[in-house]
């Protein structure tokens, strides 16, 4: 047996002189037998707590994420409801523009033969004339803002001219 312990432990090239022996690895310490009373096992209610922290910190990573993807969302990439305001439109038999769906509605539905006050003309003149009126180009929107803000400014001195008038005649 002493052979068998020996050709497990040389090497199977016979060492050259000038190159070191192999050496033997070293045994790993013996482990206490007896388990440490300084280890005590963390009670029930604190591993509640330690799992309760971890649950806290995934949502407010999630609250995190949510929020972010909230902000990322909102822009130029929304697919549905986006632009609310008027958007303004162009006949384009007559090539009059309008400053919106609206309006041009009411400008020409007595000549569909519909009630211009009604809130869905727009909707009724789509479907007899589908390529009568066409949404304007940023050039003609252009147009029709200036439009808009020249109407403004006429209402307003309108006004201005009659609160000053009942001014004028109370004094």
């Amino acid at each position: 047996m002493a052979d068998k312990k020996n050709k497990a432990t040389t090497p199977a090239t016979p060492a050259t002189p000038g190159t070191p022996a192999p050496v033997k690895p070293a045994a790993a310490p013996a482990k206490p037998a007896v388990k440490p009373a300084a280890q005590a096992q963390p009670s029930r209610l604190e591993l509640v707590e330690a799992k309760l922290d971890v649950i806290e910190q995934r949502i407010a990573d999630l609250e995190k994420k949510i929020m972010e993807g909230a902000k990322a969302s909102t822009g130029p990439k929304q697919k549905f409801g986006g632009n609310r305001g008027a958007s303004p439109t162009k006949d384009v038999k007559t090539g009059l523009l309008y400053e919106s769906k609206s309006a041009c509605a009411k400008a020409v539905a007595v000549e569909f033969g519909l009630d211009p006050e009604d809130h869905f003309a727009w909707y009724q003149l789509i479907k007899q004339a589908p390529d009568r009126f066409v949404s304007c180009n940023e050039q003609e929107a252009a147009i029709v803002a200036k439009m808009r803000a020249e109407r403004e400014a006429r209402e307003q001195a309108e006004l201005d001219a009659k609160l000053a008038a009942e001014q004028a005649g109370q004094k």
